[in-house]
């Protein structure tokens, strides 16, 4: 019996998806593999390594994002979904947590653990808190409207993104997107900020402790940025819209409160803070901060100053642990230490991990997984 479905949208990166079947090999999960590729992968339709199955299609394009996404979701079987990028990792061992968590708390609309990244230095992976995606946060106040203003201002819907949720919920949100959507014609950010609104309203969330999502980049990358994606103008009445009907139906599975949508309290909250007018405060508006907000900046400034002198000593001084340290990030070992004290079975499952990502970094070529899955078939 499968516990859970990967829904895996990818774009050109198809060696990624090959290390996405190695890391969940023999796991009781389904993949489906969503590819907007130019060639297809050469890999097959179909297959399955031990207890995982998985299915691959492609419609070419990186506009066919939401047609794809559609389709994949009609195909989940299982109770429980998530979404996954081709790259990056949520652990499977956060997916059995977040499965008993949502299966004993009717309330809220998903679950999810830590956010973190994988990144190389000096050719050595290293592991350590996303940036702001780490912070400890929880949704679980009441009132549906002020759990969306949260998550708002704080600018965290990738957070409420890469979460497990129940796939009814999953494909009430997709069914009513429209097939014609493009990246053309809207911002990046859109489907993330309608999915994390749409979970907002639906349901509380917390945020757990255990190791869940895993950032990923090939790259030297030891930065992290702060600025979220912004709305085109219009686009947040374009979510209002979608998010009324997504939440119309009776079948929801978080029906505690009736959503009252006849007033415009949704849209303004969405374009408060994703919205093109914030951008433009950002660019013009400088005139007319608060002094609460200036006050708010001239700490900022400070701080950052603090951190410049503290990299510079370390840098200077002890320059093995300047590229750790001023990041958070630790090596494999230590993170599966402190992380996987209270499991062997979620230490092993990092050290696992960063194998992988260690010894196939760039992803796995068609040749090498069936070499990889020979090997394994003869261990």
């Amino acid at each position: 019996m499968k516990l859970a479905t990967a829904v895996i949208l990818s774009y050109n990166r198809q060696d990624s998806l090959r290390r996405q079947l190695l890391y969940y090999a023999n796991k009781p999960i389904h993949l489906i593999f969503a590819d907007g590729s130019d060639r297809d992968w050469g890999s097959g339709e179909s297959g399955s390594i031990g207890e995982m199955t998985w299915e691959y299609f492609r419609s070419p394009g990186l506009d066919t994002y939401v047609g794809r996404l559609r389709t994949a979701v009609l195909k989940v079987e299982t109770e429980y979904m998530f979404f996954l990028d081709d790259e990056e990792c949520i652990l499977w061992t956060g997916i059995e947590s977040a499965i008993q968590f949502l299966s004993q708390n009717d309330g809220h609309s998903c679950a999810s653990g830590r956010a973190d990244s994988l990144s190389f230095v000096d050719g050595k992976l290293a592991i350590g808190p996303w940036g702001r995606w780490s912070k400890p946060l929880s949704l679980t106040q009441v009132d549906a409207v002020e759990r969306l203003s949260v998550i708002g201002q704080k600018g965290r819907t990738a957070n409420l993104f890469y979460v497990l949720m129940r796939t009814r919920d999953a494909r009430k949100l997709s069914q009513v997107f429209d097939a014609r959507f493009s990246f053309n014609t809207h911002s990046v950010g859109f489907f993330e900020i309608y999915l994390a609104s749409f979970l907002a309203l639906a349901g509380k969330w917390k945020m757990g402790s255990y190791p869940f999502w895993f950032r990923y980049s090939s790259a030297e990358v030891h930065t992290y940025s702060n600025n979220s994606s912004h709305l085109l103008i219009g686009e947040a009445s374009e979510i209002q819209g979608l998010l009324k009907t997504a939440l119309s139906s009776e079948s929801h599975s978080v029906d505690e409160h009736s959503f009252e949508f006849s007033s415009n309290e949704i849209s303004v909250l969405i374009d408060k803070y994703f919205g093109a007018m914030q951008l433009a405060e950002n660019q013009f508006g400088n005139a007319e901060k608060t002094r609460r907000q200036i006050v708010y900046d001239l700490r900022n400034y400070l701080r950052s100053l603090l951190v410049r002198f503290y990299k510079v000593l370390l840098r200077v001084f002890f320059p093995g642990i300047y590229k750790l340290r001023p990041y958070g990030l630790m090596r494999e070992k230590k993170f599966a230490k402190i992380h996987g004290k209270r499991s062997t079975f979620v230490a092993d499952d990092i050290l696992r991990m960063a194998r992988l990502y260690r010894q196939f970094p760039h992803g796995v070529g068609r040749g090498v997984l069936e070499k990889e899955l020979r090997l394994r078939a003869n261990i």
